[in-house]
């Protein structure tokens, strides 16, 4: 399911509209929903993570290890974890642990650390660990919001452009229909390009950034 990391009325106010996009503007409030999606999937992508809190079931293979690493980050709650102590062939019997007494975690980091002497009857195995929890940001990070706004506003100018519009070069406005894009008075060609060039920037200090508490 697609996270929206920001809306038709941010893209507006980011491009200093006129007026609020509609179904009857080009590119359409239609359009402009569709591309949200895509570039928040695209970000989802990028990062290698949701920025929207969402609930997962991850599975471990039991190796001796006393670390667990969550692939999503942060952590909000754990809602439950259980070991699987039957051997390979026989059937499942899952083992409830308790939070403080069986295992501790640390939100930020997804770790969670086994008190191995609560797991006496676990061995080695595949997939015998199953955690169960609530991860991602419950507010979108501000950063995420104004990337995904910039990425969709840089979309709408280049519909526009390709629109035929008048008006493409430094110093005139980009318009049409009801949409009057102006800084303040033109949105010009190097406003577009300081725009592009606003996102490369974003897109490399989130890859650099948010994937450093990435783990597995």
């Amino acid at each position: 399911m697609t996270n929206y990391y920001t809306d038709d009325t941010a893209v507006a106010h980011e491009l200093r509209t006129t007026d609020l996009f509609a179904e009857t503007t080009i590119p359409s409030l239609e359009d402009v929903s569709e591309w949200i999606g895509q570039n928040s999937d695209y970000i989802d992508g990028l990062a290698n993570k949701s920025f929207i809190a969402s609930d997962y079931t991850q599975y471990f293979d039991f190796d001796g290890t006393t670390d667990l690493y969550l692939k999503n980050t942060p952590v909000n709650s754990i809602t439950s974890i259980r070991y699987n102590d039957a051997r390979l062939g026989d059937s499942d019997n899952w083992v409830t642990k308790t939070e403080g007494t069986d295992f501790i975690y640390y939100p930020d980091k997804g770790f969670i650390k086994i008190i191995t002497r609560n797991w006496s009857t676990i061995s080695a195995g595949f997939r015998n660990i199953e955690v169960v929890y609530n991860a991602g940001f419950l507010v979108v990070p501000g950063s995420i919001k104004l990337l995904v706004t910039k990425m969709v506003a840089s979309k709408v100018i280049s519909t526009l452009l390709n629109e035929n519009i008048e008006g493409r070069n430094d110093g005139g406005s980009i318009s049409v229909g009801d949409i009057k894009i102006v800084e303040p008075g033109a949105y010009g060609v190097n406003s577009y390009k300081n725009l592009n060039q606003d996102i490369k920037d974003m897109q490399n200090d989130l890859v650099n950034g948010y994937r450093v508490y990435r783990y597995g």
